[in-house]
């Protein structure tokens, strides 16, 4: 049996079959939207053929992105994302309000970290130091990139609000560099316990800008997490507006 290709209506966002919709204005409507647009809007401005006939393949990649992205949100379970939602929300709120909150993920970011010291030790003592850092803010991004093979678009976003929770971390530590008054940790368990950033801060030269290093990244890490929260929220937003209509492909 032959599928018909799919189409998303730019006003309401809706999938159909592209035989049910209707150019209008240069755009393919729904049967809804072409009658609302009969009935009161104004008249569209004229596209340029060249523009109307544009193949999805050609739109931009952000705009190509985001259609792909509502489209996968179509009827998929809303109420299991909203928590992460809140749960993230509220560790942004914690760590604006406190700078050396500790949120659930600091365990799992430790041990990375921990081991990123190992992984890098064979490139040299300075990547051996800076590879904890380097390794525990690489594990959410390369995550991202398995998220992305399974077009998961959400688990995508929440790996930005996961490398938040490294980069507030991280700027805790930098911020530590010339007073080291934070209580260290060594893997093997021995008594002599370097600090990562006093170490990498002061071979550069760049101890004396621990505290503005700190803030920069302190920024990044509340830039990553609105990557998840804003952008999260809208598909979270779609999958409850489209809760009715079948989901387009296996999966919650």
């Amino acid at each position: 049996m032959l599928r018909m290709a799919k189409a998303l209506c730019p006003r309401c966002l809706r999938s159909l079959d592209e035989a049910d919709m209707t150019a209008v204005g240069g755009e393919l409507l729904c049967p809804r939207c072409q009658a609302l647009a009969e009935k009161g809007a104004k008249p569209a401005a004229p596209v340029p053929a060249a523009v109307a006939a544009e193949p999805e393949e050609a739109a931009a990649l952000p705009v190509r992105v985001w259609r792909a992205a509502g489209e996968w949100a179509r009827g998929r379970w809303w109420w299991a994302r909203l928590p992460l939602l809140a749960l993230f929300a509220y560790f942004l709120a914690r760590h604006l309000a406190d700078a050396e909150y500790q949120d659930l993920f600091k365990a799992v970011n430790l041990a990375i970290h921990e081991w990123g010291h190992y992984v890098f030790k064979a490139f040299g003592s300075f990547m051996e130091i800076f590879g904890g850092t380097l390794l525990q803010c690489l594990a959410p991004l390369l995550a991202t990139l398995m998220f992305w093979k399974q077009r998961d678009y959400f688990a995508i976003l929440v790996c930005f609000g996961w490398l938040s929770t490294n980069l507030f971390d991280v700027a805790v530590y930098v911020g530590d560099a010339r007073s080291q008054s934070l209580p260290l940790v060594s893997p093997g368990g021995g008594d002599y316990v370097i600090h990562d950033w006093n170490m990498l801060l002061g071979r550069l030269g760049w101890l004396r800008y621990d505290h503005a290093l700190a803030g920069a990244v302190r920024v990044a890490a509340v830039v990553s997490m609105l990557l998840f929260l804003v952008p999260g929220s809208w598909l979270v937003w779609r999958m409850w507006r489209t809760r009715k209509e079948p989901a387009p492909a296996e999966g919650t």
